[in-house]
């Protein structure tokens, strides 16, 4: 495909609708007693700029979405509904190019019928890069079997105030092991080859760039106050050893960095990112942030200008780039700035191989294999801090007591960006109990996540009296549940209080 030959051919409408990212994916289809259908949301779309960059979250999965296992898409549908938006893509547009499936994959795909993996914080712990590469690689295999492209993933941010409620995205508050880290996910989602990415493997959208992990108060997109040597030396260092190791996406970080928006911060995005670290690939807004640049700028055309010009190539959910060619007409953009970042998308569609073929097909691994290798990583990330008086293992205890929330809910134990999961997948810490231990068992939650329980620590106690060892499952959790109030770009506001889904 010679992309400057068909970036010509391009009008301004159809350039702007490749940097689109607008769509909530899942609204995209509908599932009727007749099967599945493309909505008029989706047509429309594509109407709009005869064309069309990215889709993100097609095959989502959770309490946002709203998709579960009944209105939600297993992976034949997941398939079967890739195909029917790169048919429609190409039935309907004049240069029939295909689009981005964009998909969360920070421990897994976050779609149904995926694999979960461990959360980041508990990989880092397992100090095994090469293991959790081969793991990644099982994540592309399934992101690609339904017929997606990108795999966002959050590598670069490095925990520097465990307050933030997104540490359990991190691998560790070391820049080096997580940059070990980064990389590989890097290799094993994206592959070794810079030219072309095999069929099995996809492009890895790193995020979040840069420094989120050290948001003042631990406020997630909060402020971020640093001198440039701890930016240098901490936070940029993952990206840095990304992009030699062959990194072509990543999304830029809601915070700002000395009041200035990384969306907006052509320093950040432009002379680190491109010229010192010879970035060449694309960079992705995160969801929404773009609409943060309105009240800094007081026009659509305005912020979208600023943007682009500041390195921000495709956009997610805003409504700040559609008024791109706006910009352009109205002069406050050069359209060789804007044809820049869209040559950046063609090429990297040509190096996913998708204008020859959208859905090659996929070697399988074995769900055996695949599990044994999940359940490897999960074990080498296991931290036992103390075994004072060598009370592990339980060899010759009779009765103990399970106590905390978070012991009898298999979703507070799994992390963000869960899909949801059909009955009987999966083993919550008390019924993992109930498998291996031969004694007596005794049960209470004690409280909710994040209020009491009536009478709930006096059962608690009185389950726990008579034990002879108390095993208590506490912490945080970042379970969504159906009464959660969500922002816009999928924030959790409030609720999320039950113990299951």
């Amino acid at each position: 495909m010679d992309i400057k030959a068909l970036l010509k051919e391009m009008t301004l409408k159809e350039k702007v609708g490749q940097l689109n990212q607008r769509l909530y994916g899942w609204e995209v289809y509908e599932k009727t007693e007749d099967g599945i259908r493309l909505t008029d949301t989706f047509k429309d779309e594509v109407a709009r700029w005869d064309s069309l960059g990215f889709l993100y979250g097609v095959f989502r999965s959770d309490p946002w979405s709203g998709k579960n296992q009944e209105t939600g898409l297993n992976k034949e549908e997941a398939l079967e509904v890739s195909r029917l938006i790169q048919t429609y893509i190409k039935e309907h547009t004049r240069l029939k190019i295909p689009v981005f499936l964009s998909e969360e994959c920070p421990h897994g795909h976050q779609a149904l019928e995926s694999t979960t993996m461990p959360t980041n914080i508990s990989v880092g712990a397992s100090w095994n890069p090469d293991l959790y590469a081969q793991v990644q690689a099982l994540v592309s295999e399934e992101l690609r079997e339904k017929g997606a492209h990108l795999s966002l993933i959050s590598t670069l941010d490095v925990a520097r105030d465990p307050r933030w409620g997104r540490t359990e995205e991190c691998f560790s508050e070391d820049p080096f092991l997580t940059s070990r880290f980064s990389i590989a996910a890097l290799k094993g989602l994206q592959g070794e080859d810079d030219e072309l990415i095999a069929p099995n493997k996809s492009l890895a959208v790193l995020k979040h760039f840069a420094a989120q992990g050290s948001v003042m108060g631990g406020h997630n997109a909060g402020p971020v106050s640093i001198g440039e040597r701890e930016l240098y030396d901490i936070h940029l260092l993952p990206m840095q050893y990304s992009v030699r190791a062959g990194a072509m996406l990543c999304m830029a970080a809601y915070n700002d960095l000395d009041g200035m928006p990384c969306h907006g911060n052509g320093q950040l995005l432009k002379d680190i990112l491109r010229n010192e670290f010879g970035f060449s690939g694309v960079v992705m807004a995160d969801g929404c942030a773009l609409d943060r640049l309105l009240p800094l700028t007081g026009s659509h055309e305005q912020a979208a200008a600023w943007a682009l010009s500041s390195g921000v190539d495709i956009s997610l959910w805003d409504q700040v780039y559609p008024h791109l060619e706006e910009a352009v007409l109205q002069g406050i953009l050069n359209e060789e700035v804007l044809d820049q970042a869209v040559c950046r998308v063609l090429e990297l569609k040509e190096k996913m191989g998708l204008f020859e073929d959208s859905h090659p097909t996929i070697q399988r691994s074995c769900e055996r294999d695949k599990k044994q290798l999940n359940l490897k990583l999960a074990t080498e990330s296991l931290v036992l801090i103390k075994n004072e008086g060598n009370v592990l293992p339980l060899n010759d205890v009779e009765k103990v007591a399970v106590i905390g929330p978070n012991a009898n809910s298999l979703y507070n134990l799994l992390g963000d960006y869960t899909p949801y999961k059909a009955g009987g997948v999966g083993v919550t810490f008390l019924d993992g109990m109930r498998q291996v231990f031969d004694g007596e068992i005794c049960y209470a939650p004690g409280s909710k996540l994040t209020e009491a329980l009536p009478g709930g620590i006096h059962h608690a106690l009185e389950m726990a009296k008579d034990a002879e060892v108390i095993l208590t499952v506490l912490g945080g959790c970042s379970t969504r549940d159906f009464t959660t109030a969500f922002d816009t770009n999928g924030a959790a506001i409030s609720g999320s209080n039950e113990m299951t889904w």
